[in-house]
């Protein structure tokens, strides 16, 4: 299987860290299987799936929310960056948190980081 992990750092401008724990919240629980999510949900991340992504794990880093994004193929990787450059992959995140990304408090509260040399890794095999 080949794979590459990026992490991706959101920054949240909100005065407490309460902004960035109910999102981290929100990733953990995307990884318990035991937590009903909504079909509009399940259909994002099948979506991801299929593009080759997973979204691995999240940390509170402060009032930073670390995310790990596990991309299976080169595409993928391509596919994160594509989003990424042209600021989309807040959408994309916010969509599996099924937290309301077109909304105007998001994007007064947050911000999407990747330094640049998770884009230069290489996919390889494991």
């Amino acid at each position: 299987m080949h794979a590459v992990v990026i992490k991706v750092e959101i920054i949240t401008r909100g005065e407490t860290s309460i902004e960035a724990q109910s999102l981290h919240d929100k990733f953990k629980d995307l990884q318990d299987r035991n937590k009903s999510r909504s079909r509009e949900i399940d259909k994002f991340i099948n979506q991801l799936r299929a593009e080759g992504i997973q979204i691995l794990n999240s940390q509170l880093d402060g009032q930073n929310v670390i995310v790990w994004i596990w991309c299976r193929s080169q595409p993928a990787l391509e596919y994160i960056e594509r989003f990424y450059k042209s600021n989309q992959l807040t959408n994309v995140l916010f969509g599996v948190t099924s937290i309301p990304s077109f909304s105007s408090e998001v994007d007064q509260l947050t911000m999407v980081s990747i330094e640049s040399k998770e884009f230069k890794k290489t996919v390889g095999k494991f």
